[in-house]
């Protein structure tokens, strides 16, 4: 009996010193990147005479983290007629919406084809929520709205899973160290059910408002637009020394506040209010990050609390570019 007790614990000391030897990996180091993922939209009219819009999100193997969720804007203050929608009551992974009489957003009915998601719903923030556990080299289709609208260009943005809490990890005492979900986000512009008299139809003059959706003034956030690229995070193929970014300039800007980071590529934009300018920008990293920043003009006698488009707001847009297989 005793020999049995001894070999007992001689084997769970082994096994102790084994789980203390796995080495935690830095959490300020992690990367979960997947702007290597692609979505893309196929709609068409129904025998009911809705719209249904069908997206497909395909994350590349060069991706190394996975795609968690999708969220596509849906918000609208303009009044639509009544109209019955084919909701996806009692359906597994449906969690409801906002109902319509209370909801600030296209008329929509959200749906998931079986296996596909889970859960979705419109949250009340007016907006698609899928919830998708794509890993690199997967892919997922089958998300779908269904609404009387016309077709729009509406804001996306794909989620990565982000967890600190499985034990691996070795987290330092400056939590504002340690990468969020939001620093490997992937927004973009696609179509979805239009906002009438507000959202653009689908064409080649797109524009793209870059990052602050939805934190900054609308008016504030449109002060940088961009007709290329269509999202603020991408992947290049290996090789790649350049890329160019086609960017307009509102007639609102003040242009001596227009800043970039890193400052060595500021001297390649020439911003003036209310022009375009197509810019080409060096890559020197796997992993190229900018960030560009404007005011607005001052107005004389308005208050930021009573004025949107106050000059102390400033437009921030912060781009990432990859370039695949590059490892310096």
């Amino acid at each position: 009996m005793k020999i049995k007790k001894i070999i007992a614990l001689f084997i769970s000391y082994f096994v102790v010193q084994g789980v203390c030897a796995v080495e935690l990996k830095d959490a300020t180091l992690r990367d979960e990147d997947i702007s290597a993922s692609t979505i893309s939209v196929e709609y068409f009219t129904r025998a009911d005479g809705l719209i249904e819009y069908v997206y497909t999100i395909n994350s590349s193997e060069e991706n190394k983290g996975e795609v968690d969720g999708l969220l596509l804007d849906l918000y609208c203050d303009v009044s639509f007629e009544n109209i019955e929608l084919p909701y996806a009551d009692g359906k597994e992974g449906y969690i409801g919406g906002v109902q319509i009489n209370k909801a600030v957003h296209t008329p929509t009915a959200i749906h998931a084809d079986y296996g596909s998601a889970a859960p979705y719903g419109i949250t009340e923030n007016n907006a698609a929520l899928w919830g998708i556990g794509i890993l690199p080299g997967k892919s997922t289709t089958g998300l779908r709205l269904i609404s009387p609208a016309q077709p729009g260009m509406r804001a996306y943005t794909l989620m990565p899973w982000v967890d600190y809490s499985d034990g691996t990890w070795l987290l330092p005492e400056d939590i504002n160290l340690v990468p969020k979900a939001h620093d490997f986000a992937v927004t973009g512009m696609i179509a979805a059910p239009g906002c009438p008299g507000v959202t653009e139809p689908p064409g080649e003059t797109n524009l793209f408002a870059g990052t602050g959706f939805r934190v900054e003034p609308e008016s504030i956030n449109k002060l940088l637009q961009y007709g290329a690229p269509q999202k603020d995070r991408f992947h290049l193929d290996e090789g790649t020394r350049e890329t160019t970014l086609h960017i307009f300039y509102s007639k609102d800007i003040d242009e001596k506040s227009f800043k970039v980071q890193p400052a060595y590529l500021k001297h390649y934009f020439n911003p003036v209010a209310g022009s375009d300018e197509k810019v080409t920008l060096p890559l020197k990293k796997a992993r190229n990050k900018m960030k560009l920043s404007v005011h607005t003009n001052k107005v004389k006698g308005s208050t930021r609390k009573e004025n949107e488009s106050h000059h102390s707001y400033k437009d921030t847009d912060v781009f990432e570019i990859r370039v695949s297989g590059s490892k310096k």
